[in-house]
């Protein structure tokens, strides 16, 4: 009767389902066809299903391996695949500089609209147009200057005095400590430190873990969501799709991730307005009690302060708290990566942790004097068993991507204008013309004296775990702060040890014969372990 009623005819359900499969099919078939073998990329070698659907990058993405994949790829079919239907992966360091060089023509890739919490309000590192970036660049700078950096120095060092107090917690009678987590150990540091950098108030996660460390979950949880997203660019590129992608992200998402989240969205909101509040105060000449007495010792201080340098405005409170995001992401995540990675390879090295710590015993005579200056910079050996440690467990492992705004020639390769390229990091820092016996850490590497001037400028070409040109990481002085200070503390003070009831933990076997610190690329590196015991040095 109601199908009589609305003209609806069931005989004619199937038929039409039939007709709209077919055409589906068709158009999925033809699209295949173009991309395989008529597309400007159709001669280039990869993956069957790489080369006709950007779901392939999405679905290795998703795994948390696909810069191990992208290893064998490029062992399998050379330095030159394509990774999707608009997407090439280089791994040279030639493609380094024709990529990622500050006068290239491409820009940040579409694909990174993704990030996007509301509208188009961009940070530093979500922003597409190159004009923004200088622009917001410019006034980000002001809290990562040198006299910015000598500010923050006792907030750092008074984080690092907290953490190495747990090392040695609940010691037994032989005086080593309790096995550690360092990954999470390592997080809680750095969350902290950013925290009080950019907030002027540390998270305290140090002090009770079981407090804000849903901080530290709620930033993986949503790494991994939008990683899987910045592989598939329909979402930057498509402005339907652009506004249904929270949704997607609810596929990737469990009920407690989005309550961490959101509670860290509604904290870091609220520490941002505290923040913005109290310079307003001192500005308004108000008596610095009422201020709180904050002064331009953190990062949002230095930058609440700074103006456009065109239009003379300071950055609204939404842009503030952009930047305040990304930057306890960015700062977090990454530093604790590359310091877990170094003490994984430190613990299993014996050899490599005894130079390290003779030199620094040579330099310091007690803990007290680590402090940047002209003694620390003075420990070379210090300083090549952090870059090689973010060699081996860079921050970020994969591709990423820049977008060609014309048609632009890299390695030789013409890539079209709107198709995307990049060179994933973990493949070119695994690359041997680079790197000798490259799964094997080897400070020694970096040093001249032993492998010659022309090894370590070939090895320096292809080393990118901070990127190069106007994309390249601008905490970078900042993250190298605190490697330095705390891993020179760490072996200055401390044995190291693995516990072996857990020596399994965090570790991979990329390549058969060599283990390493394992890293989850998701946006920004996930990873567990090493679980390692501490024990003072009497002096």
């Amino acid at each position: 009767m109601i199908a009589q009623v609305v003209g609806f005819d069931k005989d004619l359900v199937l038929p039409s389902i039939l007709v709209a499969f077919s055409v589906l099919a068709g158009y999925v078939a033809i699209q295949s066809i173009y991309y395989f073998y008529f597309h400007p990329l159709a001669s280039l070698p990869g993956p069957f299903f790489a080369r006709i659907t950007d779901l392939y990058g999405g679905y290795h993405a998703w795994t948390g391996r696909h810069h191990y994949h992208l290893y064998e790829l490029h062992k399998k079919y050379g330095p030159v695949i394509r990774y999707g239907p608009n997407r090439v992966s280089f791994n040279s360091a030639t493609a380094v500089k024709d990529i990622y060089g500050a006068t290239k023509p491409l820009r940040k890739s579409a694909g990174y609209r993704a990030l996007l919490l509301s509208g188009n309000v961009f940070s530093l590192f979500t922003s597409i147009d190159k004009s923004f970036h200088g622009k917001r660049r410019r006034i980000m700078s002001h809290g990562f200057s040198d006299a910015a950096l000598r500010s923050y120095e006792p907030i750092v060092q008074e984080r690092i005095d907290k953490f190495l107090e747990i090392l040695t917690k609940e010691a037994g009678a032989d005086g080593w400590g309790a096995s550690k987590n360092m990954s999470r150990l390592c997080a809680g540091l750095t969350f902290d430190v950013m925290g009080a950098l950019v907030f002027g108030q540390p998270f305290k996660i140090l002090e009770d873990e079981s407090g804000l460390s849903y901080v530290i979950d709620a930033i993986i949880s949503a790494s991994r969501s939008v990683g899987v997203m910045v592989h598939l660019p329909v979402f930057g590129k498509n402005n339907i799709l652009f506004k249904i992608r929270g949704l997607f992200r609810l596929l990737f998402l469990s009920l407690k991730d989005l309550k961490n989240i959101k509670a860290f969205l509604a904290l870091s909101a609220k520490l941002t307005r505290e923040r913005t509040a109290q310079e307003a105060a001192k500005t308004a000449g108000e008596d610095i009690v009422k201020a709180q007495g904050v002064p331009n010792k953190d990062i949002l201080g230095w930058i609440l302060a700074a103006t456009d340098p065109e239009t003379g405005e300071h950055l609204s409170l939404s842009d503030v708290w952009g930047e305040a995001r990304v930057l306890i992401i960015a700062g977090s995540d990454t530093t604790s990566t590359s310091l877990s990675g170094a003490l994984y390879y430190l613990s299993r090295n014996p050899v490599i942790l005894n130079k390290l710590r003779t030199e620094l015993r040579t330099t310091f005579s007690s803990e007290d004097e680590i402090w940047p200056g002209q003694k620390i910079n003075s420990c070379s050996y210090l300083k090549h068993v952090i870059e090689e440690a973010l060699r081996m467990s860079s921050p970020v492992g994969g591709i990423l991507w820049r977008e060609a705004a014309v048609d632009h020639v890299v390695q030789g390769v013409t890539i079209p204008a709107g198709t995307d390229c990049g060179v994933p990091v973990y493949s070119i820092h695994h690359h041997t013309d680079y790197f000798h016996d490259p799964h094997v850490f080897n400070p020694d590497r970096w040093d001249e004296n032993i492998v010659g001037a022309e090894a370590v400028a070939a090895a320096k070409s292809a080393w990118i775990p901070f990127q190069i040109g106007s994309r390249g990481c601008i905490g970078r002085p900042l993250a190298n702060m605190e490697l330095t200070l705390t891993l020179a503390r760490i072996i200055y003070s401390f044995e190291i040890r693995v516990d072996e009831s857990k020596r399994g933990v965090g570790q991979a076997d990329v390549i058969p014969g060599h283990t390493e610190f394992e890293t989850k690329d998701q946006l920004t590196a996930e990873t567990t372990g090493p679980f390692l015991q501490f024990k003072k040095i009497e002096a």
